[in-house]
C-alpha cells in the first residue's frame, strides 16, 4: 500500500504571539478557552486561544480530532489499538489518547491509509 505523505510545513500563529512551525506540534488539548500545545520536543504551552481556532489554521490533511477535547497530529502516532468499546492511539512521546465512539470510524479510515507507519492491535 502506498505511503500517504503530507506536506506539514506550516508555520501557525497559535496564540499569545507564539508562531510555530505545524509539524513540530503533536496535539492540541482544549481546556473550556484555553488550549495546551503539545510539541515533538516535550515542551508544552497553554495559550488564550480556543482549540478550534487553532485547528482552522493548522493543515486539515495532517491533523484529525479524536474526541472533543484533543487534536493530533498523525505523523506522531506510533500505535493504534481497536477494542469492542474503546480505540486507543499510543502516541510517539508514549501518551495514551482515547477516541470517542463518534469518531473512531473516521479515524480507522485515516489509519488505514497510513498503515505502513502506524502498528494497528486489535484487541
Amino acid at each position: 500500500m502506498k505511503l500517504i505523505q503530507y506536506e506539514v510545513h506550516m508555520k501557525i500563529h497559535i496564540g499569545s504571539r507564539k508562531i510555530v512551525d505545524s509539524e513540530k506540534i503533536i496535539r492540541l488539548r482544549s481546556e473550556i478557552n484555553y488550549t495546551t500545545v503539545y510539541f515533538l520536543d516535550g515542551s508544552n504551552i497553554l495559550v488564550s486561544t480556543t482549540m478550534g481556532v487553532i485547528a482552522a489554521r493548522l493543515p486539515k490533511e495532517a491533523f484529525v480530532r479524536i474526541n472533543r477535547q484533543e487534536i493530533i497530529n498523525i505523523t506522531s502516532i506510533s500505535k493504534y489499538e481497536i477494542d469492542k468499546k474503546i480505540d486507543s492511539i499510543l502516541l510517539k512521546n508514549n501518551q495514551i489518547l482515547t477516541v470517542s465512539r463518534r469518531r473512531r470510524e473516521d479515524l480507522r479510515q485515516i489509519i488505514s491509509k497510513n498503515n505502513n507507519q502506524v502498528k494497528i492491535n486489535q484487541l
